[in-house]
């Protein structure tokens, strides 16, 4: 183990992040190739990473082949890297290539005195009160759980603490491919996105702001990690951001800097007439014939201290949550 991951595991063993860790630091490499056998105008888009509080970029220019690139945010929480290419002939190939240096900081434990209220839900907040695709809130049989185990539970921060520590004893770990937060509920088992998107729909349920935060894998063929954010307000009424990995029992805290490339779960699906979708899609169109569409996004730690996967942190009995 590196200095830097044993840094981190002694942290998730003794439960305290040691004060001054460093950012951890990645290199992103997303390379985007469109053509068609009857050439065209071809337009794609692909999501990429973007900055957050924990979380800076340095990115370089884009470099590209024959088309036109734009980098945007995409509401409610990504940024989509779209290529319009010029007038193409057939087989030709509009391409291109986008690095980004990635530092992202550990989050420090918060304590439950420091956010004792609920926010003011305003149009944005209220957003993530709300169902959205695969995380039924509003499902009666989650609603009542929800509401069975908070019962005489006082503030915000207690509720949902509680409500995390259920999805954990809930949930029998088994990586696989993500169902959705009620067939999680229902069978028992899942993995971290499964984990996070049950405790997002019972902490909705309870009028608890939350979503969902994902991490990619190393490439788009190997999975990432997914933990949730909760919204909370401190005496004053300012509103923060809390990460919360059911998983390996984080509450309020991160002690490791996994790279983000999406919070939130619910984006516009191309194509369809205002239907909607957990993840940020890719899309291609346009040109005439056969069309040719080749993504590729590699992640690259580069820092002792980075970590793609933090389960290889995990004890075999979990650490205490955060009182």
């Amino acid at each position: 183990m590196t200095s830097g991951l044993l840094v981190l595991a002694v942290a998730f063993f003794i439960g305290q992040l040691p004060p001054g860790l460093p950012e951890a630091e990645y290199l992103v490499e997303t390379t985007l190739r469109v053509s068609s056998t009857g050439g065209g105008i071809i337009r794609a888009s692909v999501p990429v990473l973007r900055e957050w509080p924990e979380q800076r970029i340095e990115a370089a220019t884009p470099e590209s082949t024959r088309c036109k690139i734009k980098i945007e945010h995409v509401q409610p929480g990504a940024a989509s890297l779209t290529l319009v290419s010029g007038p193409l002939r057939g087989g030709d190939v509009a391409s291109v290539a986008y690095r980004q240096q990635v530092f992202v900081k550990p989050q420090p434990r918060r304590r439950k005195n420091d956010f004792p209220n609920l926010p003011a839900i305003d149009g944005k907040s209220k957003a993530f009160t709300v169902p959205t695709p695969t995380i039924d809130s509003a499902d009666p049989a989650i609603r009542a759980k929800a509401t069975e185990l908070c019962q005489g539970v006082e503030s915000p921060w207690q509720k949902a603490q509680v409500l995390s520590e259920w999805t954990y004893k809930h949930l029998e770990y088994k990586l696989m491919d993500y169902t959705s937060a009620k067939a999680a509920f229902e069978n028992k088992i899942g993995d971290c996105e499964e984990r996070a998107s049950l405790f997002i729909a019972l902490c909705r349920s309870q009028g608890i702001p939350a979503r969902s935060v994902i991490s990619p894998g190393k490439t788009r063929k190997e999975a990432g990690h997914a933990w949730a954010e909760i919204l909370l307000a401190d005496a004053d009424g300012k509103a923060e951001w809390l990460p919360v990995d059911v998983g390996l029992r984080w509450f309020a805290e991160l002690p490791v800097a996994p790279p983000i490339i999406q919070k939130g779960d619910n984006y516009l699906k191309l194509g369809s007439s205002g239907a909607r979708q957990r993840l940020l899609g890719t899309w291609a169109r346009g040109g005439s014939g056969s069309l040719t569409f080749e993504f590729t996004q590699e992640v690259t730690p580069i820092s002792a201290n980075a970590v793609l996967d933090p389960t290889q942190l995990r004890k075999s009995t979990a650490a205490p949550p955060n009182k």
